[in-house]
């Protein structure tokens, strides 16, 4: 096999000719009669687990067209779809680029002619060069043109009697068109004419930064729907080059970054590759939440037993305080006044007594007494909200008793700390 070149193999199942292309060990194939794509197979190399893949496939193609195949087809069987619906299934779960040969691939005579060749004689008529989730430039996008089998290459030889694949003598090749081996999104320009671009192509340059953004933001967010808390986000993996975007960016409304949802969701592998790749832990919320904080406010961390390794990596933020004036102590015994969730809070503080145990003395006692907006401390929220067990705690930990709010109320004025 030359350098750079990818080969296609043209195979057949039950007397069904395809293209075929392996990617992450997995045999993804196409239809040379009308370039259906195997939407099994897309999933798989996109590191689908097979519980998951049958809830997309029925939430995201059993809808529409679509072919189910089953039993005594091997490698052939699964669910095949139209090859637009492929296309789109492969950009919304971040493979696109890793499916580019197969995807770009067409043939024009019996040796095969890649798109690649086709398009270098057509400058307009390009791969995009990163992953976005929608085609917003108005150039046509190759991967649309469909391919179109020779029937030559079907009628002379003898029929297949088996239902297993039979490997023809023809391989083509296609170039990838990505240059480097490590995909990378378009830079978006501030000043799009600094670039030489103006009017119709400095708003086109723009709307492609904007699409890798977004694809940036659902490749980032995709694992933690799934069930395995160990799955890491592509941008994050060695594959791809993460100076094209910003590891520190918002990915929801609320602004909260890839190391909020990592910390609320109890997913320590991806918070610790974050950090890995540049992610700043003091980066805060549009409410001025760190990321710690957003982990007391969900029971995940209860739920795992993962807080004290949590503590461990985002410590540096225990004396933040958001724009209500709390730290990460209010929002933990806050946690307690929701139904259920008072064990979860026991843990939480419990943790941080742990840890104020093995920290420098004084490291976060100044951290005990903080009040917020209403004057509130800590150990006045306890108080207020019935949690003698949570008051008793950060009394431990040397939370002054004779703290009164703005209205001049004090813990022993809420009458649980006789219990």
């Amino acid at each position: 096999m030359e350098d750079g070149k990818i080969p296609i193999v043209m195979t057949e199942y039950s007397k069904i000719p395809v293209w075929e292309y392996s990617c992450r060990g997995v045999a993804v194939m196409r239809r040379r009669a009308d370039s259906w794509l195997n939407a099994t197979q897309i999933l798989k190399v996109a590191g689908v687990e097979k519980g998951q893949r049958t809830k997309i496939l029925e939430r995201e193609i059993l809808s529409g067209r679509h072919e189910k195949v089953q039993g005594g087809y091997g490698k052939y069987q699964g669910t095949w779809m139209p090859f637009d619906t492929g296309v789109d299934l492969a950009r919304r779960y971040g493979v696109e680029h890793l499916l580019t040969p197969i995807l770009s691939f067409s043939s024009n005579g019996e040796g095969g002619l890649p798109l690649a060749a086709a398009v270098a004689a057509a400058p307009r008529a390009r791969l995009p060069r990163g992953i976005p989730i929608q085609t917003a430039a108005p150039t046509p996008r190759p991967l649309r043109t469909p391919a179109t089998a020779p029937r030559a290459a079907r009628s002379g030889g003898p029929a297949a009697t088996r239902t297993t694949a039979r490997r023809t003598r023809t391989t083509v090749t296609a170039t990838p068109t990505p240059p480097s081996t490590k995909p990378r999104l378009r830079p978006r320009p501030s000043k799009p004419h600094a670039q030489g671009l103006h009017g119709a192509d400095a708003e086109d340059a723009a709307s492609r930064g904007a699409a890798d953004l977004e694809q940036y933001k659902h490749l980032l967010i995709a694992p933690f729907v799934q069930p395995d808390p160990n799955v890491i986000p592509l941008p994050l993996t060695k594959e791809y080059d993460a100076r094209d975007f910003d590891i520190n960016m918002a990915l929801d409304d609320l602004g909260n970054t890839t190391c909020h949802w990592a910390a609320a969701f109890a997913r320590l592998a991806i918070l610790e590759r974050a950090i890995a790749r540049g992610a700043d832990v003091h980066r805060v919320n549009h409410t001025s939440h760190s990321a710690l904080m957003r982990a007391v406010m969900m029971p995940t961390n209860y739920e795992s037993q993962s807080f004290p390794r949590l503590l461990q990596m985002l410590a540096s933020t225990l004396h933040h305080t958001d724009i209500t004036g709390r730290t990460v102590l209010h929002h933990t015994c806050l946690l307690a006044g929701l139904r259920g969730r008072a064990d979860a809070a026991t843990y939480y503080l419990e943790c941080l007594k742990d840890y104020a145990a093995v920290t420098p003395p004084g490291h976060l006692h100044t951290l005990l007494d903080v009040r917020d907006r209403n004057g509130d401390s800590a150990l006045n929220i306890a108080a207020r909200i019935g949690r003698p067990r949570l008051a008793k705690i950060l009394i431990e930990m040397g939370a002054d008793i004779n703290l009164p709010n703005k209205a001049g109320l004090v813990p022993s004025d809420f009458g649980v700390l006789d219990d």
